[in-house]
């Protein structure tokens, strides 16, 4: 991937892919088979933390879909786990919940349908492809939620499913590119340029640049983010990446990239 295609991806599938680099692992074994593979990522140009958090931020766009308290809880446990602020064991819980609520979700929609279909002397294949979509539309969302929360959130599947829930929420080709574009977007605002590595001068550090950043990490007050443009340009930043990031009008989140350069994080 060069700088050009970064900045210009419509999809985050690349992006990614390029983040992650060469992927290794180890089997799991079992009895002489392999069951799974652990995934490892040893030349990855992005965190555990900042991807975590991506998935995160997908899955707020789609909190109108989350309609399970289990499944919000689900997504701010994540961003606790993300910033050190919840244990392996609440992050796991919490996965287990909203995973739960996915199935539940899944299952009231799909066994039934099963049922009436075998009752009724229909064969599997006419409509077993109509059953799954219409039951994934009531679970895609609560498995966003479960996978962002889960272990299984480093191995890229939240936003997966964060967009495929928003396909099928709104039922038209092309809604999953949409979503797509837009979680490009995301996690363009939570890496930054690769391609470019970009420092913050201690000067530009003051009490208020400091203050205004916390607040807005804390928050989610990213309306601010034209304020600490202002605030580190009086302190004397001069960086176009910067400024301009702050000032723009594309989706700024939890774990953005200028924030976590003013707070010290990665």
């Amino acid at each position: 991937m060069t700088e050009v295609e970064w900045l210009s991806s419509p999809s985050p599938v690349p992006m990614m892919k390029y983040l992650r680099g060469d992927v290794v692992g180890k089997d799991v074994q079992h009895a002489g088979r392999t069951l799974f593979r652990v995934p490892d990522y040893p030349h990855s140009r992005v965190s555990d933390r900042k991807t975590r958090l991506f998935s995160c931020a997908c899955c707020r766009r789609i909190w109108h879909l989350l309609n399970s308290e289990a499944s919000r809880l689900a997504v701010e446990v994540a961003e606790q786990f993300a910033d050190g602020q919840a244990a392996e064991e609440e992050l796991s819980e919490a996965g287990a919940a909203a995973g739960a609520v996915a199935e539940a979700a899944y299952d009231a929609i799909h066994d039934p349908l099963e049922t009436e279909a075998v009752a009724g002397g229909i064969e599997a294949v006419d409509w077993i492809h109509g059953a799954w979509e219409l039951a994934s539309d009531g679970s895609a969302a609560e498995r966003a939620a479960g996978d962002t929360t889960a272990q299984r959130a480093v191995n890229l599947v939240g936003w997966e499913d964060a967009a495929r829930a928003v396909g099928r929420s709104q039922k038209y080709e092309g809604a999953e590119a949409a979503e797509h574009r837009m979680q490009a977007e995301l996690l363009r605002c939570v890496v930054g340029n690769p391609f470019r590595h970009v420092g913050a001068d201690i000067t530009w550090l003051t009490t208020t640049v400091q203050q205004l950043a916390a607040g807005i990490y804390a928050d989610r007050a990213f309306d601010r983010m034209p304020i600490l443009a202002d605030a580190l340009q009086d302190a004397g930043c001069d960086n176009a990446d910067i400024l301009d990031h702050c000032r723009s009008e594309a989706p700024h989140v939890r774990g953005c990239w200028v924030v976590d350069l003013l707070l010290g994080k990665s």
